[in-house]
C-alpha cells in the first residue's frame, strides 16, 4: 500500500509541478506592447528607434501626367487657398519650390516621391527633429514580376 501512495504522490507532484510551469510561463510571457503614438511621443527611454515602410503603388499610375502636377500649378493653389502674407502661405510656396526645385513639371511618382523626401528630411533629419525611426521605401514593380538582377 505504501508503494501505491508514494506513486501517486509523485504523479501529483509531478502533476503539480508541470502545471505551476504552465502558468508561470502563460503568466511571465508579455507580449510586447506599443501604439502608433509612440513614433510621435517616444517611448521614455533609451530604446531602439522603430522600423517604418512605405510601400508606394508605381503601378499604372506612376507615370501619369494627367493630374497637371505643374510647378506653376501648385503655387496658384497656394495662393488661392491661404491669405496673402500669412504664415501657411509661405510654408505653402516654401515646399512647392522645395518639391519642384528648377522643374517646371513633375510626374506623379516625381512629386510623391519628393514630397516623402521632404516630409522625412523635415521630421527626422533636420537639426533638432525629435521624431527618431528608421525609414524605408518599397515599390511594386511595374512589369508584375520579381524583379531579377
Amino acid at each position: 500500500m505504501k508503494k501505491h501512495h508514494a506513486s501517486t504522490l509523485h504523479r501529483r507532484a509531478t502533476g503539480a509541478a508541470a502545471a505551476a510551469i504552465v502558468v508561470l510561463g502563460v503568466l511571465g510571457a508579455q507580449p510586447a506592447q506599443a501604439e502608433d503614438i509612440d513614433l510621435y511621443s517616444g517611448t521614455g527611454g533609451a530604446v531602439a528607434s522603430p522600423n517604418v515602410l512605405f510601400f508606394l503603388d508605381n503601378s499604372s499610375n506612376w507615370s501619369a501626367a494627367s493630374q497637371a502636377w505643374s510647378k506653376s500649378g501648385a503655387l496658384a493653389k497656394c495662393n488661392a487657398n491661404y491669405p496673402s502674407g500669412s504664415v501657411t502661405l509661405t510654408r505653402c510656396l516654401g515646399y512647392v519650390e522645395q518639391v519642384f526645385g528648377s522643374d517646371s513639371s513633375l510626374l506623379q511618382g516625381q512629386v510623391e516621391l519628393r514630397a516623402l523626401r521632404l516630409v522625412l528630411n523635415t521630421l527626422v533629419c533636420s537639426s533638432g527633429a525629435t521624431l527618431k525611426l528608421n525609414a524605408g521605401t518599397m515599390l511594386f514593380n511595374p512589369n508584375g514580376t520579381a524583379d531579377v538582377t
